[in-house]
């Protein structure tokens, strides 16, 4: 059978999908006890790490709308995802706005494509590319909480109050980020 090139791009990102699905499975098995209900699109919130190994609460955000994208440095789609955010960031940082990077590089894929996860490599790639906003290491909780990613980069707009306003797959034009920031900044 012929394979086409197109094929062994699609296969990383389908087995990156897969993964996370599981790792969603596994911690909502895990737990005797149920999930506390929340309104719909409501984030309650996460702790994750920086770059630095601090711990990061969705809380050190409170009353600011947030723009929270999930991306890998080793995806494209992320990549040419990552000018508009910086750009979004310097754009409105003297608003209540804030821009969190959420990086899929702690988890390891096994496609036949090497990912060995190196947080100094993270960090050199977050000053080479002019990063301007928070980047935190994901886990199995904070993709739990916005309920799994089918794509990369994904981005969530949250309003103020942590609710959910806008979902975007894919590389985002920054008018279309802007457009659903003030949608936030408008719904509390």
């Amino acid at each position: 059978m012929q394979t086409f090139g197109w094929q062994k791009i699609v296969w990383p990102h389908r087995l990156l999908v897969a993964g996370v699905v599981a790792m969603l499975w596994a911690a909502a098995v895990g737990s005797d006890e149920p999930a506390a209900p929340r309104p719909a699109g409501q984030v309650r919130g996460f702790e994750l790490e920086d770059l630095n190994g601090e711990k990061v609460r969705m809380s050190n955000f409170d009353g600011r709308a947030l723009v929270v994208v999930f991306w890998a440095s080793w995806d494209s789609s992320s990549r040419r995802q990552l000018p508009a955010l910086v750009s979004l960031q310097h754009d409105w940082r003297d608003k209540p706005v804030r821009v969190v990077g959420v990086s899929l590089d702690n988890f390891r894929v096994t496609t036949g494509v090497t990912n060995e996860f190196s947080m100094a490599a993270l960090r050199g790639f977050a000053v080479s590319n002019g990063l301007n906003f928070p980047v935190l290491l994901a886990n199995s909780d904070v993709l739990s909480e916005f309920g799994g990613l089918s794509y990369l980069p994904t981005t969530f707009v949250l309003n103020t109050n942590g609710v959910v306003v806008a979902t975007h797959q894919g590389v985002t034009e920054k008018s279309v980020l802007e457009s659903s920031l003030k949608r936030a900044l408008e719904t509390q």
